[in-house]
């Protein structure tokens, strides 16, 4: 009777344990609340080193959603304070995606061909204006020329379609954090 009633014990300390944890937000959570907190003070910079940490623990515990929304966040805030950043944040995911697995790296290279194609068209009157090369693409977007544009949109995007089939087999909830919920619209 004794050892089953310390059984019953143990079980019901790890139950409870488990519930208290359940219902306190994760470190992530707080963290995002405070960026968002800094956004809305207008300190840019300052949620940028927030998210950098977020960053290096998402990436030291391999919580590849976490990483993503870094990544994302990252590269919505440097462009509230630094000019030259279109080229550093394409520069950041090619980087990035070199260690990455899937999902991770299907969802960047997703990322990265919709940035590669944000830089084209708001820089088209530029990049009309240079010769077609001929040969190895320079890995300085700032020299390419419309093909090399062209191809580096679509090579993205069909990378980012790459292991359909373990794709379909991750469950979208695992990816919440970065995941935008809609409410229901009536259009009628």
């Amino acid at each position: 009777m004794k050892i089953f009633a310390q059984l019953l014990a143990f079980i019901l300390v790890i139950f409870i344990s488990i519930q208290m944890s359940a219902q306190q937000p994760s470190n992530f959570d707080k963290s995002w609340k405070e960026i968002e907190s800094l956004k809305k003070q207008g300190l840019p910079q300052s949620a940028l080193k927030v998210v950098d940490k977020i960053y290096q623990q998402a990436k030291a515990e391999n919580n590849q959603p976490q990483l993503i929304k870094a990544l994302i966040y990252k590269i919505s805030l440097q462009g509230d304070f630094e000019e030259d950043h279109k080229e550093k944040d394409i520069g950041l995911l090619m980087n990035d995606i070199k260690a990455s697995k899937t999902p991770e790296k299907e969802i960047m290279h997703s990322l990265l061909g919709e940035l590669i194609f944000n830089y084209y068209n708001q820089n088209q009157w530029r990049v009309l204006q240079r010769t077609t090369t001929i040969g190895p693409s320079s890995s300085d977007i700032q020299t390419w020329d419309a093909v090399q544009f062209e191809d580096a949109i679509r090579t993205h995007y069909q990378l980012s379609l790459e292991n359909q089939q373990e794709l379909e087999t991750i469950p979208l909830s695992d990816y919440q954090p970065i995941l935008i919920e809609e409410k229901a619209v009536n259009l009628w």
